[in-house]
């Protein structure tokens, strides 16, 4: 069966592609140029383009009625946009964060690092050295721990924020709700 499919596939391309060159060329596939010696065939009607384009359905306007609650899916779509650009303005304030933790636990890596080598590679380890990145080290633990329990903070502001924010849209939107359906009565 496979067998058969991979066959009926390569003959629909190669049907496909004589039909499209035949769109370019403007003469249907296989019919060679005419000679000046032989006598000219009348050229047979362009075949139908291989793929048609796919029209929209149609939309039926709303009823009279249903057309004076449209002003709602406005306000729907208003929501949704205010919504979304009040989100991203939230996640790159949240990104910042992120990326300062990212850089702190990246200098602490490397500073742990050094500390370790400097104590592998001497017995008597560069005290002073060591006990420097030691310091600088828990210093950066310390930020890290401060930067930690920012971004827990700012993760709960944000959680009740969108709260708010979410409430405030709803406000909107029954507003649009109630004007509409006024017309109505």
């Amino acid at each position: 069966m496979k067998r058969n499919s991979l066959l009926l596939l390569v003959s629909a391309f190669f049907v496909c592609a004589a039909a499209l060159r035949a769109a370019e060329t403007g003469k249907p596939a296989g019919v060679a140029p005419a000679d000046e010696t032989t006598p000219a065939v009348a050229e047979p009607a362009p075949a139908a383009p291989a793929v048609a384009p796919e029209a929209k359905p149609v939309e039926k306007p709303l009823q009279a009625s249903a057309a004076k609650l449209e002003p709602v899916v406005d306000s729907y779509q208003i929501a949704h946009d205010d919504f979304l650009a009040w989100l991203k303005s939230s996640s790159e304030k949240l990104a910042a964060v992120d990326q300062k933790v990212e850089g702190l636990k990246a200098k602490i890596t490397a500073n742990e690092a050094q500390i370790t080598k400097l104590k592998m590679d001497s017995a008597q380890a560069d005290s002073a050295q060591t006990r420097a990145l030691e310091s600088r080290t828990k210093d950066l633990w310390s930020q890290l721990k401060d930067e930690r329990q920012r971004q827990a903070e700012m993760s709960k502001a944000l959680g009740r924020a969108a709260e708010q924010k979410v409430k405030e849209l709803d406000g909107l939107i029954s507003d649009a709700a109630q004007k509409a359906s006024a017309q109505l009565r």
